[in-house]
């Protein structure tokens, strides 16, 4: 128990809390419980509190130090300096190659006669490597990107040197206030002399960062380097399946002087119609690169306010240690939060962004123009500009005026473009580029662009392209800084009200009401502080729980402080996932929550969240599927899962009959599972039905094993198709003499549910386009605006219209169906084992047909039907155009989805025959519930996988 003393300090910290407005938004210490540092600290807190269940004097420190960080950092431009700082910023996709000739005239380029070298150098460099499919799937490039990468750097450092060594000295020592200022610094700390001889090298490098064939490079001014710190470097994948490193960013972060810098280095999307790949890409970038935040990007600033505040030097450690504590027991900052790309003061984005020109410009037509030099006449042209005036992707970055020719496509070793009459036809373009954007807190010219230019080098069919930029780097006066923060903290020390804090919210139950799977449910809830003293509060987990909000549920802020009269909106976002769709598909209903928001020295406040999940095929088991006849929107959730109305009032009628008769024992007719009248004709439009065969490719018999037996692998995509699906009839009445009137057999499973026909149908439907051979079917983003339309339609058993959503889409939406099956297409039981051996044909092949052997008989109809398509996509276009698929890229992505690896896997005898009707039937009935989804497959797993889906999309011989 705490000391009466304890308890009389505590209180007395409690009615010095300032008098502010909750910090809410994504720069703010209080943001959601998703990523913001300070809710994730103040769970920490709790470890070291007294009970547990009250604010400890940690949570008070953490919170009132917050806010002073805050409020004096709102009145920087009263305690900081300008130093103007100069950043030679180049991009350049090398194609693979090392130049033979000298790099001089890209590194130094704009630079003449004695004007200074730049304080910093940031190359990005792409295509460090020849990349191909297989290499990138199977990781084989790690040893030669290092390798790569070590040569750039040694060959850019060596430039750079021969470069600083042929200026005058005040080139060589820089000219820049920032060089100036840090060469003063260095001096008197021995780092470096300035003027006369210098110790060691003039440049340095800072940080690096490699993924695949990306690597950026940060170079520094030696006499820079006390000034710069918190150096950390990240990557983000962002090729096949969003997870490949062919495609995505590196990055390095740091700060200098007091100004945070993030440097991205990005190889974006590829071809001239991929603009919406390209965007979402981009999106990608920003929203997942981050890096981890240290005990000095978490905690020292924190720190660094108590000491300033006048707190004893103990006072300041205690801040720290128990960042060290949790580092000790496996917990630590870097664990719990990130710091993301938004959260720096200056962002340079650099690379091959790929972006080209419109398409409405013919090929011929850009040639023309760019041979001639019209660069004006060609910007109209260019998509990037386009993008980011639409705010589809960049929005609120600046670029300096486009001046240079296109960069891209060139013959190696010439200044000509690529004009191949024997090969595909490319438009030239200015797929390399720099940009930047400042965070609010800087003026809008904190970053001025001095040089924007391409370079003549001829090593790659990419021209290098540069950007001199002068930053802004601020740099704190401590002295006048300590005032100010001094005059916050006596504002906040005379506020003193004894009175306990009083917390009203504006309603206690917020129903979200149906929720649509994927889609967010947005409500708010106002918190008024009806009290006399000032109010933090935060929310914090339940009894036995370790969060304070479910996974499905989302708080902005997650903790605050209300000073007394004011008012404080928290925005719930709830968004169902594959988790809480595969609940409701046994019954469990998961979004119904109560939260609990605590205040300090007061009283704890509840609030009920609560929702219905509308019924989504997402979630569902392949029988479900293939046993709802009817549109998955027209169930109904029940304790049993999603049931069809008819049935469910059948259900229901029955038990009370059984109620009423005393009846004991009945077997219930379903179990779970949904089901509806058996479908109509095709005549009637309700959905592919059961004995029409000729819908699935490569036919097969009728009847729940449809599929096997055929005499050869399925031939590709249906010849003839069902007329769009409408509402299924009228049910068919019970066939049961036995059964109690009203109580619906269950009506016999589709050979494929109509859920994958429809994705099927529009993937190779050549109306308007290319089928399945549509570029990047299965392997590239989509949409996410197509890729709802595809959900809307699966779920309401319509065909999906051609203008509504394209074929990559339909791919991409049927990915996502299969991977959240409540079981995978491939059951847990039959992932590969370690026995298979990848590299091995023999055994790929045995494993293989072993496997096919023990699929229960609708999971083999679905792998058939969508191995089928598949198959035809790796095919040589036919008159429709388009592009064959590559075997590897759609191996990969399949295995995403096809396969989830349970553990301990389960290993088939290569020397199995084909399983008994018993082991074929697979009723996996709705109560069945899958082991735990273990995420992504990668490394060895994904390897076996891999090598079986392959083997599924390739061999000519395989029996299916």
């Amino acid at each position: 128990e705490r000391s009466c003393e304890g308890s009389r300090r505590h209180s007395r910290t409690v009615r010095r809390l300032q008098s502010a407005v909750v910090m809410a938004g994504p720069e703010s210490a209080f943001g959601s419980t998703k990523d913001s540092p300070l809710s994730r600290a103040l769970l920490v807190a709790d470890a070291v509190s007294a009970d547990g269940n009250a604010f400890s004097p940690t949570h008070i420190e953490l919170l009132r130090s917050s806010w002073i960080a805050n409020e004096v950092k709102k009145r920087e431009a009263e305690y900081t300096r300008v130093r103007p700082l100069r950043s030679f910023v180049c991009t350049w996709n090398v194609n693979g190659k090392i130049p033979a000739e000298s790099i001089d005239g890209w590194l130094t380029a704009g630079l003449r006669g004695a004007d200074a070298l730049p304080d910093l150098y940031v190359v990005g460099l792409q295509e460090l490597v020849d990349l191909t499919a297989t290499n990138v799937a199977l990781g084989a490039l790690s040893d030669l990107s290092a390798r790569r990468s070590a040569e750039w750097e040694s060959l850019v450092l060596a430039t750079l040197e021969s470069a600083a060594a042929a200026l005058p000295k005040g080139g060589r020592d820089g000219a820049s206030a920032a060089g100036a200022g840090a060469g003063r610094a260095a001096a008197a700390t021995g780092a470096a002399k300035p003027g006369g001889a210098s110790r060691g090298p003039v440049f340095t490098t800072v940080g690096s960062e490699t993924m695949v064939g990306l690597h950026i490079l940060v170079i520094a001014k030696t006499a820079l380097l006390p000034h710069i710190g918190a150096v950390q470097a990240a990557q983000v994948a962002t090729g096949v399946l969003g997870i490949m490193g062919n495609k995505g960013a590196v990055a390095v972060r740091f700060r200098v002087h007091d100004t945070t810098l993030c440097f991205l280095c990005a190889h974006l999307a590829a071809h001239r119609g991929a603009v919406a790949a390209r965007n979402a890409d981009f999106g990608a970038i920003m929203s997942r690169l981050s890096f981890p935040a240290s005990v000095e990007a978490a905690d020292v600033d924190l720190a660094v306010s108590a000491a300033a505040a006048g707190r004893p030097a103990g006072a300041v450690a205690a801040l720290l240690r128990p960042a060290g504590a949790e580092a000790e027991s496996g917990r630590n900052f870097r664990e719990m939060s990130k710091l993301g790309v938004d959260h720096h003061d200056i962002i340079v984005f650099l690379g091959d962004l790929n972006y080209r020109l419109d398409e409405s410009l013919t090929i011929d037509e850009a040639h023309r123009l760019a041979a001639a030099g019209a660069v004006s006449e060609l910007l109209p042209y260019d998509q990037l500009t386009r993008e980011r005036e639409l705010c589809n992707a960049f929005h609120g970055f600046s670029e300096a005026p486009l001046v240079f020719p296109p960069t891209f496509k060139v013959v190696p070793g010439s200044d000509s473009y690529e004009r191949r009459r024997d090969g595909k036809q490319r438009a030239p373009a200015w797929c390399d580029r720099v940009l930047w954007r400042c965070s609010r807190a800087l003026p809008a010219d904190a970053v001025r662009p001095l040089l924007y230019n391409s370079s003549a080098e001829r090593t790659s069919d990419h021209k290098p392209v540069h950007a001199l930029l002068e930053l802004d780097a601020r740099a704190v006066v401590s002295a006048k800084r300590d005032a100010v923060r001094a005059e916050v903290v006596s504002m906040a020390d005379r506020i003193e009200n004894e009175h306990v804090p009083r917390l009203k919210l504006s309603r206690t139950s917020v129903d979200v009401g149906t929720v649509t799977f994927g889609r967010p449910s947005v409500r708010q809830v106002t918190l008024s502080n009806v009290g006399k003293s000032a109010a933090p509060w935060r929310f914090v987990p339940k009894p036995g729980q370790t969060a304070p909000t479910p996974g499905w549920l989302a708080v902005s802020p997650a903790a605050g402080y209300l000073p007394p009269g004011s008012d404080a909106v928290v925005v719930l976002t709830v968004v169902a996932g594959v988790a809480e769709a595969r609940d409701a598909a046994v019954g469990r209903s998961s979004l119904d929550d109560t939260l609990v928001i605590r205040v300090e020295a007061g009283s704890d406040h509840y609030l009920s969240v609560g929702g219905t999940l509308a019924p989504t095929a997402a979630g569902l088991s392949l029988l479900q599927l293939a046993r709802t006849h009817c549109p998955v929107t027209h169930l109904v959730q029940t304790p049993d899962g999603p049931l069809p109305p008819e049935h469910w009032a059948a259900k229901r009628a029955a038990a009370d009959v059984d109620r009423a008769t005393g009846a004991a024992g009945r077997a219930s007719p379903g179990s779970g599972v949904a089901t509806s009248a058996p479908a109509t004709s095709a005549d009637g439009g309700a959905v592919p039905p059961a004995d029409r065969h000729s819908d699935l490719p490569g036919g097969g018999p009728s009847g729940a094993s449809a599929g096997r037996g055929a005499s050869g692998p399925p031939t590709g995509p249906p010849a003839s198709r069902p007329e769009p699906l409408e509402r299924a009839g009228p049910p068919s009445p019970g066939a049961g003499g036995a059964r109690p009137a009203g109580v619906q057999e269950l009506p016999p499973a589709l050979p494929v549910p109509k859920e994958v026909w429809i994705l099927v149908d529009r993937i190779i439907r050549p109306d308007g386009g290319h089928g399945v051979h549509t570029p990047g079917v299965f392997t590239v983003s989509a949409d996410e605006a197509e890729l709802e339309i595809c959900r809307e339609c699966v779920d309401s058993a319509r065909r999906i219209p051609d203008d509504a959503a394209s074929p990559v889409a339909a791919g991409a939406m049927l990915l996502r169906l299969l991977g959240s099956l409540r079981e995978p297409v491939i059951p847990e039981s039959l992932f590969p084992g370690r026995d298979l051996v990848p590299a091995s044909s023999v055994s790929v092949r045995r494993w293989t047909a072993a496997m096919l052997a023990l699929l229960p008989a609708l999971h083999y109809n679905v792998l058939v039907y969508v191995m089928s398509v598949a198959r035809e996509s790796i095919k040589p276009p036919g008159a429709e155009g388009g592009v064959a698929a590559d075997p590897n890229e759609l191996a990969h992505a399949l295995a995403q989805c096809l396969f989830r690896q349970a553990s301990p896997s389960f290993i088939p005898s290569t020397a199995a025959s084909p399983a008994s009707g018993d082991a074929r039937s697979g009723d996996f009935s709705a109560s069945h519930q899958p082991s735990g989804d273990l995420g992504r497959l990668s490394g060895a797993a994904l390897a076996r996988a891999h090598a079986v889906t392959l083997e599924l999309l390739t061999a000519p011989s395989l029996r299916m």
